[in-house]
Formats: structure tokens, C-alpha cells, sequence
């Protein structure tokens, strides 16, 4: 990665073949904060990253993909039914505004389809709680999860 400017970077593509240009948002600036998750009871990990008004939260998948050079190729390699398919496809990036919206936590964009508009987080919560919950599960996304102190 170069900076190109204080608030513009240029990320190149480790093959060489592509390159981004990477802009900061005006309402990204403000604190930073991350927190690594564990889902309760499934083998998923996650987290949840947030830059001044924005969050991003990272859904790892409740399975572990079979090793193969694409995703079409672990499709077809598990011969799994259509709803075994749908879990090795669930994987969620889902980026959002902490209270920027009309709603706090409401994502904006998704991976997932459906999700851009739902609610990440109870919108009484602020970042500054979520390290003060790390023995009590918090709901997001459907899934229980748990706030790591450190790697988990």
C-alpha cells in the first residue's frame, strides 16, 4: 500500500493485475475500536471493527470449507445438498453506521442478501459497552456471540 495523499491510499493486488484507490470516508475519522468474537456453541469466529461512525462486522462461516483453488470447487467437492451448500456459503461482511442512520447499527451494505436496512446491535448500545459484556453473549446477526479479551 502507498498513501497517495494523508487521506487516500492506493492498495495493489498481490498477483500485480489490479490496483485500489481507497478514499476515507469524512465520517470515519473519530475513535477506533475492534473486538474479536466466538460464537456460542458453533466454531465461528468474528469481528467487529469500527473507524469514527462506521462498523464492520465479519461472520465466519459455521463450517470449515474443504481445501480446494475456488469456492465452486469446494461446492462440488463436499456433495452436499442444496442447504449443506448454503451453509459453506455464509460468509458475512456487512458495513454499517453506528448512529449516522435512522436507526444505530443499521447496515447498509451486506454480503449477505437481505441484510443491507436489519439492525446489527440493540441501539442502546455503544462501542465503549461491548468490552464490559465479554463473559455475557451478545446477539448479532441471528448468532450468539461472545466479546473476546484477547485472541480466543
Amino acid at each position: 500500500m502507498t498513501f497517495l495523499e494523508p487521506d487516500k491510499l492506493r492498495e495493489d493486488g498481490l498477483d500485480g493485475t489490479y490496483y485500489e484507490i481507497w478514499e476515507r470516508e469524512p465520517a470515519s475519522q473519530g475513535p477506533t475500536w475492534g473486538f474479536r468474537l466466538k460464537s456460542v456453541g458453533e466454531q465461528r469466529t468474528g469481528f467487529l471493527v469500527g473507524a469514527g461512525d462506521f462498523f464492520l462486522f465479519a461472520g465466519g462461516r459455521a463450517v470449515e470449507l474443504p481445501a480446494r483453488p475456488t469456492l465452486a470447487d469446494c461446492l462440488v467437492a463436499s456433495k452436499a445438498d442444496h442447504q449443506q451448500q448454503l451453509s459453506l456459503l455464509h460468509f458475512e461482511l456487512s458495513l454499517g453506521w453506528i448512529s449516522g442512520a435512522a436507526k444505530p447499527w443499521t447496515i447498509q451494505l451486506s454480503t449477505l442478501p437481505g441484510r443491507a436496512g436489519n439492525v446489527l446491535l440493540d441501539a442502546a448500545c455503544k462501542p465503549a459497552d461491548l468490552q464490559q459484556v465479554s463473559r455475557d453473549p451478545i446477539e448479532m446477526a441471528g448468532i450468539s456471540w461472545l466479546v473476546c479479551p484477547s485472541l480466543c
